[in-house]
Order: C-alpha cells, then sequence, then structure tokens
C-alpha cells in the first residue's frame, strides 16, 4: 500500500562519481576499478579531449545526495542516481544537464551529503578571503533552482567548501604563497544569505586558492603545488595557529622558477 517513489527502486550501489574541469560529470559501478599491486601503470579512468582533466573524485553510493556549490555562491542539489552512468573510459556529459545552472556559472565544489546532521557545517572560502559557516541541516530542503548559500560582492567567487564537525582548524593558503590557519571556533555560525568574515587579509593580487578543515590531532601534512609543478609537503604542526583575519605566514617563496600557487 501506498505510493512507490523512482528512488524506491534504485537499487543501493557503491559507485565512484567523477568530473572534470570542463563540467563532465559521471558514475562509474565502483566494482570497475579491480584491486591492484602498488606501483603499477594503473587503469585508464577517463577519456579527456585535449587540455581538459579530472578535477573531482570521490566514492558514494546511488542515494547520496550531492551539494554543488557554484562560484556564484549558490547550492544545487541532485541524488548520484540522477548522474550519467558510464565506462571507465567514457567522456561523461556536462554538468549542466543534470543540475540547472543559471546563465554562466560553474560548480566549483561537490559535496556527498549522505545526512543532513544538525551538528555539522559547511564552510565555505572566496578568492577574496571571505569565510563562511553554515549549519548543514539548513541545505536538507532541496529547490530545483538551487538557493543562495552565500551571499558575495561582484568581483568575487566561491573558491571553496568544505564539511566540518564544527571543531577543526580552517588552513588557507593564497596564490602569492601566504597561508594561515585559524580555529573554525573564531568564525560563528551563519544563515544561508549571509557574506562572512575575512579569513585572511590578501595582499595586492593576491587570491585564495585553497582551503582546508584540520581535524583535531591531526598529523597530517599539508601539500602545495605551484604552476609549474613544483610541489612539497609541510607537517600542519608547523602551521602555527593565528587570528582570524590576517596576513598569514609564507609556505612558499614565489620565483619565476615555481610559479604561484595553484592549489593546497
Amino acid at each position: 500500500e501506498g505510493e512507490t517513489e523512482d528512488e524506491d527502486l534504485i537499487a543501493k550501489e557503491e559507485v565512484v562519481v567523477s568530473m572534470t574541469n570542463s563540467g563532465n560529470i559521471k558514475r562509474i559501478p565502483a566494482d570497475q576499478y579491480r584491486l591492484q599491486k602498488r606501483g603499477g601503470k594503473g587503469l585508464k579512468g577517463a577519456d579527456q579531449k585535449d587540455e581538459d582533466f579530472v578535477s573531482k573524485i570521490f566514492s558514494a553510493n546511488t542515494h547520496t545526495m550531492l551539494l554543488s556549490f557554484s562560484d556564484r555562491g549558490k547550492v544545487y542539489w541532485t541524488k548520484v542516481y540522477k548522474l550519467p552512468q558510464g565506462s571507465r573510459t567514457s567522456k561523461g556529459k556536462s554538468i549542466k544537464n543534470v543540475v540547472q545552472l543559471s546563465g554562466d556559472e560553474t560548480v566549483q565544489e561537490i559535496l556527498p551529503v549522505d545526512n543532513f546532521e544538525p551538528n555539522w557545517f559547511v564552510v565555505m572560502t572566496t578568492e577574496r578571503g571571505i569565510i563562511k559557516k553554515t549549519s548543514l541541516e539548513q541545505f536538507s530542503n532541496p529547490r530545483p533552482s538551487g538557493i543562495i548559500a552565500l551571499t558575495m560582492d561582484l568581483d568575487d567567487n566561491l573558491k571553496r567548501a568544505k564539511m566540518s564537525p564544527g571543531d577543526s582548524d580552517i588552513f588557507i593558503a593564497t596564490r602569492q604563497g601566504m597561508s594561515i590557519r585559524f580555529q573554525e571556533s573564531n568564525v560563528r555560525a551563519m544563515g544561508r544569505t549571509a557574506r562572512g568574515v575575512k579569513a585572511i587579509t590578501l595582499g595586492k593580487d593576491d587570491a585564495v586558492v585553497g582551503m582546508e578543515v584540520i581535524p583535531p590531532s591531526c598529523e597530517d601534512h599539508i601539500l602545495i603545488v605551484t604552476q609549474k609543478g613544483y610541489g612539497k609537503r609541510t607537517p600542519i604542526d608547523e602551521y602555527r595557529s593565528q587570528s582570524r583575519g590576517g596576513v598569514g605566514i609564507i609556505t612558499q617563496k614565489i620565483t619565476d622558477k615555481v610559479g604561484p600557487l595553484v592549489g593546497a
């Protein structure tokens, strides 16, 4: 008795979701990737046109909800089973076929969510150094046309969005080699349409290129990569905690040889 939704007929299946820099997205059954020995050549994971590359990849199941955050600060919903299913070597289809992006919006971040826990948060950072934290629960009511997740200035764009349990540290890196680490508690939770607060004071022609959420007692490393292919990893402990909104400390000396930072 009762009504049957389309979703009730979709089996829960573990898949790998990948999206390219140009916005082509697909899902692949996880069992298409066989376990291999370390050091091998690997398997081809996607067939891309010239100058395109895979920019995001994660595992999920077909019933996982995906929150897609655009460069203009809007968030859109879609279930994984609605993504086009492809083979390991297929190109996928444009995410605009799945998500109703408006105008020339592009997807900057995709967060897979199984449960909208009220004590978890979405932390967002813009290119101009603004940070905002909003309860994950506020994104639990899907709307086809999307909603505003962050109100931004016209000359700014959303750069990164990550989920956090609320007691972490935030690490931010910039194009000119600066970085800052501060406690997440320095950013109060705000409503969806709020603008946010300053995370880092940027120099001339500088911009945020990376943001990471660092769990308590984490002993990992920060990996940074420059435009000309140079990379290094540094223990997180070497980045001392500072006050939010400062200029931060140098994490990479930028020269003509190494080029500016492109990611962290």
